[in-house]
C-alpha cells in the first residue's frame, strides 16, 4: 500500500511536469521536451523544476542542467 501511495505521488509530479511543459509550449517529441522529462526522472530535479515560475527560467534550467549533468 505504501508503495502505491509513493508511486501515485510520483506520477502526480510527473503529470505536473508535463503540464508545465505544455503551458510553456514545449511540445512532445522536441529535444527540449525529451531533455526535461529525462532530467525530471529524479525527484529532486522534479521538485526544482516545479518551483520555477517562468517559461524563460524553465528553458534556462533545462539547458543548464542538461549541459552540466
Amino acid at each position: 500500500m505504501r508503495c502505491r501511495r509513493g508511486l501515485s505521488h510520483e506520477q502526480e509530479e510527473v503529470d505536473m511536469v508535463r503540464q508545465i511543459l505544455e503551458q510553456d509550449s514545449i511540445e512532445q517529441g522536441t529535444d527540449l521536451y525529451c531533455m526535461a522529462t529525462n532530467l525530471c526522472k529524479n525527484a529532486v530535479n522534479r521538485c526544482i523544476f516545479m518551483t520555477i515560475r517562468t517559461k524563460e527560467a524553465h528553458l534556462h534550467w533545462i539547458n543548464f542542467s542538461w549541459q552540466n549533468k
